[in-house]
């Protein structure tokens, strides 16, 4: 069977919309029309219904989504590991993480990987939580560390930080720059720039449920997905921005660079998670990595009051 198929198949069971799929692999809406109709002839069943909100699996479908993604999971880690191996390396690791991991859990995990097996492939993506965890499923990441964790049995979780505060970011001149704290009822005079829920849904809840605690309703007027696109609106367009705590101490001192305004009454904080799949759970690395990481006593940023 033709893996572009499979990954045409994968991309439609989860966007369930031709357009979007499309797009998604850089290929002609025709094309993923013809790779659905081959993968249909191929398997003798009608895999995907036509609604007018878009794509639903059939009952055939549906049954051939985890063969599929187990299939596509197994050629990409054979890819990596031919390539790796080409490479002088002896197997491989796929690691996706958000900025506060990449600041306070990758490098110490990629040291003792490194003294551990010398010879391992180690890999590296930042992304948000939902990209990542799309990757974990996809078969292209071993682990993520990320924002909350997928209510899937599939996955695995450990939680490895607790309470790391969420606060607004804003430029130099903005009404907010320069408080020792914010309460959040006052965002219902400000306007907002957001990502989408999908891309990290626990940060996303986090943030919407303390402003609704506090009696406001935020006004979004702008979705940006990328963590450095919110800052530069923020500035650019004098809205409000939000970011973790950890990355704010990372934002720049340039007079064009945004700055943190620590938001209180409630303060909205996220937890930070490790997530794998469970079927991975006896691979040598994954384990290693996992006992690394029960074992490591790790910083914690705390929750900002002033």
């Amino acid at each position: 069977m033709d893996l572009r198929l499979l990954e045409s198949f994968a991309a439609l069971a989860r966007v369930r919309h031709m357009g979007r799929a499309a797009r998604e692999l850089h290929v002609s809406q025709p094309t993923l029309t013809a790779h659905l109709k081959r993968l249909e002839a191929e398997l003798g069943a009608e895999l995907f219904e036509r609604r007018s909100t878009g794509l639903e699996l059939t009952a055939a479908g549906a049954a051939f989504v985890p063969h599929a993604g187990e299939v596509l999971r197994r050629m990409r880690r054979a890819r990596d590991d031919v390539l790796a191996a080409s490479q002088g390396a002896q197997g491989s690791m796929r690691i996706g993480y958000n900025h506060v991991a990449g600041r306070r859990v990758l490098p110490g995990l990629i040291r003792h990987l490194a003294i551990r097996y010398p010879k391992l492939a180690v890999s590296t993506w930042e992304r948000r939580t939902g990209p990542q965890i799309a990757g974990i499923a996809a078969g292209e990441l071993d682990l993520g560390f990320s924002y909350g964790y997928p209510n899937d049995r599939r996955f695995a979780h450990r939680r490895i930080d607790a309470q790391i505060p969420i606060v607004g970011i804003v430029g130099r001149d903005h009404p907010l720059a320069g408080r020792g704290s914010v309460p959040i009822a006052e965002l219902d005079d400000y306007a907002c720039v957001l990502f989408d829920r999908p891309q990290s849904p626990q940060m996303y809840d986090a943030i919407i449920s303390s402003a609704r605690a506090a009696g406001v309703t935020l006004d979004v007027a702008v979705v940006a997905d990328d963590p450095g696109a919110s800052g530069q609106l923020a500035v650019a367009r004098g809205l409000v921005g939000f970011a973790s705590y950890v990355r704010a101490e990372a934002l720049g001192t340039e007079s064009d660079a945004p700055v943190a305004v620590t938001l209180v009454d409630p303060i909205p904080t996220v937890d930070l998670y490790a997530v794998w799949l469970r079927e991975r759970e006896s691979e040598v690395v994954l384990q290693e990595s996992l006992r690394w990481l029960e074992s490591s006593s790790l910083p914690t940023p705390g929750v900002q009051t002033a």
